[in-house]
């Protein structure tokens, strides 16, 4: 802010930068198809919204209606200005601003001058409407050098600061995000190391040999274990609760019988309340699903709780495990077949067993940790290259 506060500011009109023409052909939304991505022989179709820069979508046309790219799009009732990379195609009452100007004006520069345009027209509302002579005498401020010119080097060099702030902004926030939930998910800091971006490609190499070297090793324990049957019963009890419908609200998570959110759907009072921790819970209407519980939180209604009718160690690794064991049980159960416990506790899931053939917790333990590495390493990679898209993308403006 002080940068723009320091520099000298001229007044411009935008007949003293652009050319003003209407599009080469006015495109009605309900005469094409409109594609949500760009697909091959596609280009954006630009319409007179606020969102996605002003792109509705991609569509295929005749290429000779084709707008040039690096012009700025100036949407007459609706008052929004929005700089195109690339060539595209319009709806009605969208103009085409090209700079007039002998040498070529980067991209950076257009991009600024669009959001100085739409700074001053911001205040014009939908249903006043503008002709192509309002627009050219449109007013709006610019950074000016000493000879009262557009200063394009102040406009490229304050922009890639800009640009360069928010990269590593994005960067810190991603890595924070990405450092907290692989602590969430039960790894330590010595369980990975995040890299700058001189040892990605490697640390890419090290971590595609220990998917394989991980994905071996499942393979090979996979096919030397036994597995048995059990019922449900056999290894699992409900929980009584007390009825806490009536709980105004609080902070203590309880379940209903949503299936996202973990299935927390209200937040209510404490009072009175069976508060869990550690446990399995389940709906008992709608969609059949079983939760893994692994912080407080209570029933409410349509759901209820199970746990394991003998101890066991409160190793996340053994809940998941039997969580995927579960869920292909109650995935059957719907609204007209409801996931009760008296229905569910006599179905059979299929578990890995030892030599005594009792259920086989270090088998269960190994392979739940190599799974949840090969799934840490593929999130790296995916962080990483969600920074370098970013990387390309402030490349491309250049």
């Amino acid at each position: 802010m002080e940068k723009l506060q320091a520099v000298q500011w001229g007044e411009f009109r935008i007949k003293d930068i652009f050319d003003v023409s209407s599009s080469n052909k006015v495109i009605h939304a309900n005469k094409v198809k409109i594609y949500d991505t760009q697909i091959p022989n596609t280009y954006p179709y630009v319409v007179r919204q606020s969102k996605n820069n002003g792109i509705k979508g991609y569509i295929h046309e005749n290429l000779k209606f084709l707008n040039p790219a690096n012009t700025i799009s100036f949407a007459q009732d609706t008052f929004l200005s929005f700089f195109q990379k690339q060539k595209y195609f319009t709806g009605n009452n969208v103009k085409v601003l090209k700079y007039k100007g002998k040498n070529t004006i980067k991209q950076k520069s257009l991009m600024f001058i669009s959001i100085a345009i739409q700074k001053a027209i911001a205040k014009l509302s939908w249903g006043i409407n503008s002709s192509k002579e309002s627009i050219l005498e449109t007013k709006f401020f610019l950074p000016i050098d000493h000879q009262n010119q557009i200063n394009f080097d102040f406009i490229e060099k304050f922009i890639k600061e800009l640009e360069s702030a928010h990269l590593a902004e994005l960067e810190a926030t991603h890595l924070a995000e990405l450092e907290a939930y692989l602590i969430a998910s039960g790894f330590t800091q010595n369980d990975f190391k995040l890299q700058t971006r001189d040892r990605q490609t490697e640390r890419e190499r090290e971590r595609e040999r220990e998917r394989a070297a991980s994905q071996a090793e499942i393979e090979n324990l996979y096919l030397n274990i036994v597995w048995k049957e059990f019922r449900i019963k056999d290894i699992f009890e409900q929980i009584k609760t007390k009825n806490v419908v009536t709980n105004g609200p609080g902070d203590l998570p309880a379940t209903t019988a949503i299936s996202i959110n973990n299935q927390l759907g209200r937040y209510i009072s404490p009072k009175g309340a069976t508060i869990l921790q550690n446990v399995f819970s389940a709906t008992a209407n709608g969609n059949g699903k079983v939760f893994f519980q692994p912080k407080p939180f209570t029933i409410l209604q349509d759901s209820y709780a199970f746990k394991f009718k003998y101890e066991i160690n409160n190793k996340k690794e053994f809940y998941l495990f039997f969580l995927g064991s579960l869920n292909k049980v109650f995935q059957k159960y719907s609204w007209d077949n409801k996931s009760t416990w008296k229905r569910v506790s006599e179905e059979l899931i299929t578990l890995p067993v030892d030599n005594q053939n009792e259920i086989d917790f270090d088998f269960i333990e190994k392979f739940t940790f190599l799974i949840m590495k090969i799934i840490l390493n593929e999130i790296i990679d995916h962080y990483n290259k969600k920074v370098k898209n970013i990387l390309i993308c402030i490349a491309n403006l250049k």
